[in-house]
């Protein structure tokens, strides 16, 4: 008999979600190899966020929702995706997991207004009824467990940190190519103590603008110090 395989549904932002897509667009595959290295097969559904009607969205997975066994909802600042979290209500023997990246106050690096906090009163709401629903999370960091379990009362949080492809990177830094450029010859100066920082510049919170200040200022006062950003 042939053995049948967990379904697993991730459901993470397409491209048009742009403040996001950077990020994503690097880890959404990660997540498809991971789920599929633990032997589970992988759906990934690209949600467009708020610039299309949810009902539309939600209706495109209703098709093929009894199929799965597992729905991975992307849970970040934008507050976006949980509320796919409804789709346990079809389809009660699902295992909904959710992976926190970020607090709804996240908003609030760029916008004070109360119209914005309104908006965060609303969003918490949302998310703490929408986490009823949740079975498990995956958190990338302690901070963010402590935020599952304690705010969000999700029992079964685990810490997985954000990953890169170690044998994607191992092969990029083993080739020639790499040994002979600047930065390979660069971080093999065992002279120099080098801290690698790695943000992005759109959003505001990971501080690009305070990292870069702090380089200034260590390598004014000790020149074998050096940030790569």
């Amino acid at each position: 008999m042939k053995k049948k395989y967990p379904w697993v549904l991730y459901v993470t932002h397409d491209q048009i979600f742009e403040a996001a897509y950077d990020a994503f667009s690097v880890t959404t595959p990660l997540r498809k190899k991971a789920f599929q290295k633990i032997g589970l097969k992988v759906k990934v559904f690209y949600s467009k966020g708020e610039r299309v009607n949810f009902l539309s969205e939600l209706l495109k997975i209703l098709k093929f929702i009894k199929k799965m066994d597992i729905v991975y909802i992307t849970v970040d600042g934008s507050s976006i995706l949980e509320k796919f979290s409804l789709l346990k209500l079809f389809n009660p023997s699902l295992s909904l997991i959710w992976e926190i990246h970020g607090q709804v106050e996240e908003v609030f690096w760029s916008d004070r207004s109360l119209k914005t906090k309104l908006a965060v009163i609303r969003r918490n709401f949302k998310r703490k009824i929408l986490s009823k629903l949740v079975d498990g999370s995956i958190c990338l960091d302690e901070e963010l467990k402590i935020y599952s379990e304690k705010q969000l009362g999700i029992k079964k949080s685990f810490v997985i940190p954000s990953f890169v492809d170690d044998e994607a990177l191992r092969e990029v830094f083993n080739s020639q190519e790499f040994q002979k450029s600047a930065l390979g010859l660069f971080l093999k100066n065992k002279k120099i103590f080098k801290i690698i920082w790695g943000g992005g510049a759109r959003f505001r919170w990971q501080a690009i603008d305070l990292i870069e200040k702090a380089a200034r200022k260590i390598y004014s006062v000790d020149k074998k110090i050096i940030f790569l950003v």
